[in-house]
């Protein structure tokens, strides 16, 4: 998949591309980058309707590539090293949770998406176990 970033185009817009590929995983978008299997600052975290432009200083427009191999770390790298965007992956653990993925950095986006999955089947699994009516 591709996601094309351009100056015009909204951080919202940019997490919407990503997250037709990888639904269980989410990009934020952070002033300044992390250390490496460290977390981003939450007051740090941008609003996403803000457009590329407003956010950085640096940084080329153009189309990332992005593969289901890739880890957390290299896309992270890429957004901030191409783009002059810094970013977070989230995988989505459960119906209301998104997890930063610092513990997990070293995985790939398609080992954390299909983690996403099964921690959301099971969480469905728990709601519908307590909806039952025992009546």
């Amino acid at each position: 998949m591709t996601i094309s970033i351009n100056n015009q185009r909204r951080l919202e817009e940019l997490n919407a591309d990503f997250q037709g590929a990888f639904p269980y995983l989410k990009i934020e978008f952070f002033a300044g980058t992390h250390q490496r299997g460290g977390s981003s600052a939450k007051d740090a975290r941008l609003d996403t309707s803000i457009k590329v432009q407003d956010c950085r200083t640096s940084g080329a427009e153009g189309k990332l590539a992005i593969r289901e191999d890739m880890t957390v770390a290299e896309l992270e790298q890429t957004f901030a090293r191409e783009y002059g965007l810094a970013v977070q992956v989230f995988r989505k653990s459960g119906n209301h949770t998104w997890l930063e993925t610092t513990a997990s950095d070293f995985w790939t986006l398609n080992k954390q998406n299909q983690m996403g999955r099964e921690l959301n089947a099971m969480d469905d699994e728990q709601v519908a176990k307590e909806e039952i009516d025992f009546d």
